[in-house]
């Protein structure tokens, strides 16, 4: 075995992608992306896979200040858009600092859900001034 198996060579022909998540903000009243946040204003949220859908209590968006570690939950009647690949909600009132954008749902791309919440985490930190 140990001889067959270095002579073995192996190739990668697909690498599974990540199909769901967030891939960018445009804050509405700023028009800046992927990186000012303005409270009590819009915030548009592109992505793939991203539609708020299940029963689970967490399922929502999160906006997660990084100094604090504290959780603000955008309000279910703040949410303007829900849609497959865009979202639109209404920015809390949050205090100036760094956050991270944190996305929960329960949506698989068609009428069955997933039976535990998916969570989806922006990468670029996004700041209130």
């Amino acid at each position: 075995m140990r001889k067959k198996a270095s002579t073995t060579e192996a190739e990668i022909v697909y690498v599974a992608s990540n199909n769901f998540g967030i891939q960018q903000v445009v804050d509405n009243h700023t028009g800046s992306e992927n990186n000012l946040l303005t409270p009590s204003n819009a915030l548009k949220i592109k992505g793939i896979k991203i539609k708020l859908v299940g029963t689970h209590p967490d399922v929502g968006v999160y906006f997660i200040n990084e100094t604090t570690g504290e959780r603000t939950k955008v309000p279910a009647y703040d949410i303007v858009t829900n849609l497959n690949s865009q979202l639109m909600v209404i920015i809390p009132e949050l205090q100036p600092g760094c956050y991270r954008l944190e996305h929960i749902t329960q949506y698989a791309g068609s009428a069955i859900l997933l039976a535990e919440p998916r969570t989806s985490t922006f990468a670029p930190t996004l700041q209130v001034v």
